[in-house]
């Protein structure tokens, strides 16, 4: 019944991104710090060596998704690096549109 309607008229709730974009992750928007709960402080081997989602970071957006609400959401690599910068993660994350800003 659904399939049978013209192409023009037919939505993607998908707009992949051609080639990829980059752009500026703010990550306090999305995660903050949290403290962990060891204690009355965060160890010290957290602090030096724990992944930093308190700023910005450099990612590249492969594609917008909309939600059933008409929220849009980026697709997007992002790379995450360690308090003491010894660590570097790439990952791929579902992020809010008003965590990303393009470059």
């Amino acid at each position: 019944m659904f399939d049978e309607r013209s192409e023009s008229l037919k939505r993607s709730p998908s707009r992949p991104l051609t080639p990829p974009r980059p752009v500026v992750v703010d990550l306090a928007s999305c995660f903050g710090p949290r403290r962990l709960r060891w204690g009355k402080e965060t160890p010290l081997w957290a602090r030096s060596g724990g992944f930093r989602v308190d700023r910005e970071a450099p990612g590249t957006t492969t594609e917008w998704l909309i939600s059933e609400v008409g929220d849009w959401w980026a697709v997007a690599t992002v790379r995450l690096s360690s308090s003491n910068g010894l660590l570097v993660r790439e990952v791929g994350l579902l992020l809010p549109a008003n965590a990303v800003k393009p470059v």
